[in-house]
C-alpha cells in the first residue's frame, strides 16, 4: 500500500501515516516543542531515527520513535543484523558523523565505507558545519566544539567497554525490527539474528558480489537440476544463500521433477539471497541502469503458499506469478530476494509449496535457469 511521503511535520500530525522518516520528523518537532535539542539521524543503509541531547548527562542519546526505544545504539547492528556504513546526524546548527555510536567494531566499519574517501567526507562535513554555524555566537560555537570532542571520546570509550562485554552478551536485550509486516522485515533481513525458530532464518553468508559480466551486464544464476550456482562457491543451493531455514532439495525420480520445498513436518521454510550492487559501480562513476530477476518454477498445490519478494532500498516488490520482475533505474545498495514457503494440507503439506520446480534432466551438462539475476550498468 503506497501513501504520500509528506515532510512537513504539521501535515504528518494530521495524516498519522508514514515510515521511519515520518516518525523521526514528527518526533523531532515534539522534542523541539518541549525544549530539547535534537538531531535527525540518517542511516544510508535505509533507516532514520533521532538523537536528543541530555544536559544532565552531557551526551547525545539514541532515540528511535518508530521502534519505541531509546539509548540502545547497537539495536541495528547487534539486533537487526545490519551492516552500517554512514550515520549522519543533522542538528539545527551543525552536522556530525555519528556512525561510531552505532557499531561494535569501528575497524570493520571503516572497511565498509567505500562510497567516499575519508578526507573528502571530513572536509565536506567541516565546510557544511561552517555554513550551518554561520551567525551563531562564539559561545555557541565553542559549546558545539567541546561537545563534539566529548562525543568522540565517549564513542571510543563505549566501544572499548562493549568489546570487554562481548558481542554475544550485548545481544541479550536486543531483537529484530518490530515495525512493518513480518514478511517485509524478513525480506529486508532485519527480523533479527537471534530470533526464535519461527522468526528469521539463520544468517549463513555475506551479500553476493557479482563477478560475471559481459558488456556492462552482470549475471548470476542457480540451476536446481545440477544444484550449482554460476559463481563460486557453486555446489549446493545453500552455498550462496544469505539465509536459509527448513528447506531441502527434492529429486522425484518417479515423477521426473526436481525442486526446493520445506523439510518434513516444518510449517514454514525460508531462503534469501543478498546482492551487493554498490560494488558494481564503486569506485567508478557508473550507475545501475536496470535489474532483472527471474524465478522459475513457483508451484503451489492444495492450499500451499509461495511468496517471493525483492527489496532494494525502502521499496519491496512481490515477484509476480510469471516469475519475472524488472526494476528500472534503481538506487545502488543491497538487493534482497527472499522466498517463503508455507501452507498445504495433509501429511505431505510440506511438499505442496515448491520453488524452482522443473523437469529432471538426465543430461547434467544442460543448463537450467532456476534463479537468474541480471544487472545492467551504464
Amino acid at each position: 500500500m503506497r501513501f504520500p511521503r509528506y515532510n512537513n511535520p504539521a501535515k504528518l500530525l494530521q495524516t498519522r501515516t508514514g515510515r521511519c522518516g515520518e516518525w523521526a520528523n514528527c518526533f523531532g518537532l515534539l522534542l523541539s516543542a518541549i525544549g530539547f535539542e535534537s538531531r535527525f539521524v540518517l542511516d544510508t543503509t535505509d533507516h532514520v531515527w533521532n538523537e536528543v541531547f541530555i544536559k544532565k548527562e552531557n551526551r547525545w542519546i539514541h532515540v528511535d520513535p518508530c521502534e519505541n526505544t531509546m539509548d540502545r545504539p547497537l539495536l541495528y547492528t547487534r539486533g537487526w543484523g545490519k551492516q552500517l556504513r554512514y550515520c549522519i546526524g543533522y542538528g539545527i546548527d551543525h552536522v556530525a558523523d555519528v556512525t561510531w555510536r552505532y557499531v561494535y567494531d569501528s575497524k570493520n566499519t571503516r572497511s565498509l565505507r567505500t562510497e567516499v574517501r575519508p578526507p573528502v567526507l571530513e572536509n565536506f562535513l567541516s565546510k557544511l558545519n561552517a555554513r550551518q554555524m554561520d551567525g551563531q555566537t562564539e559561545d555557541r560555537k565553542k559549546e558545539l566544539s567541546i561537545r563534539r570532542m566529548c562525543e568522540l571520546m565517549e564513542m571510543m570509550a563505549v566501544e572499548k567497554r562493549n568489546k570487554e562485554i562481548g558481542w554475544e552478551k550485548l545481544g541479550d536485550d536486543l531483537g529484530g525490527r518490530t515495525t512493518g509486516s513480518e514478511e517485509w522485515r524478513r525480506a529486508r533481513g532485519e527480523a533479527g539474528t537471534d530470533s526464535a525458530p519461527s522468526a528469521a532464518p539463520k544468517v549463513l553468508g555475506e551479500p553476493i558480489k557479482l563477478v560475471n559480466s559481459i558488456e556492462n551486464c552482470f549475471e548470476f544464476s542457480y540451476d536446481v537440476n545440477r544444484d550449482v550456482y554460476s559463481q563460486s562457491p557453486a555446489a549446493g543451493f545453500i552455498s550462496q544463500a544469505f539465509e536459509c531455514d527448513n528447506l531441502k532439495r527434492v529429486v522425484e525420480t518417479d515423477w521426473n521433477f526436481v525442486y526446493l520445498c520445506r523439510q518434513d513436518g516444518k510449517k514454514e521454510g525460508n531462503i534469501s539471497w543478498h546482492f551487493d550492487l554498490e560494488s558494481l559501480i564503486t569506485p567508478t562513476t557508473k550507475t545501475i541502469e536496470k535489474v532483472e530477476i527471474r524465478v522459475a518454477g513457483i508451484q503451489k498445490f492444495e492450499k500451499a503458499h509461495v511468496m517471493v519478494i525483492a527489496c532494494l532500498g525502502d521499496t519491496c516488490m512481490r515477484v509476480p506469478k510469471s516469475g519475472i520482475l524488472t526494476i528500472d533505474a534503481p538506487k545502488a545498495g543491497v538487493l534482497k530476494i527472499s522466498a517463503t514457503l508455507s501452507g498445504g494440507e495433509g501429511s505431505i503439506a510440506f511438499q505442496q509449496a515448491q520453488l524452482f520446480r522443473t523437469e529432471l534432466k538426465k543430461d547434467t551438462n544442460e543448463r537450467t535457469d532456476s534463479l537468474t539475476v541480471k544487472v545492467w550498468t551504464k
